[in-house]
């Protein structure tokens, strides 16, 4: 039986997971299952990345700005 997306919300991350392995269980998987994994882990990585690519950037503006202003304010 499938829940409804109400249903769904109301769940908590533990309800999910019990579910989920309750049902696991009992189903058969291909290929694209272990595939969708591969894929999601990938994009967790490629996410890590960009944080630390926009927090060095966030920075890297913050100092230019805060040089620009004590340079204009010398003059």
């Amino acid at each position: 039986m499938a829940h409804s997306i109400a249903e769904l919300k109301k769940l908590t991350s533990e309800q999910i997971i019990e579910k989920h392995d309750g049902a696991a269980a009992h189903t058969m998987v291909g290929v694209q299952y272990y595939l969708d994994e591969l894929r999601y882990r990938e994009q967790s990585k490629i996410t890590d990345q960009i944080w630390w690519f926009t927090l060095v950037v966030t920075v890297a503006t913050l100092v230019g700005t805060i040089l620009s202003v004590l340079i204009f304010l010398k003059t």
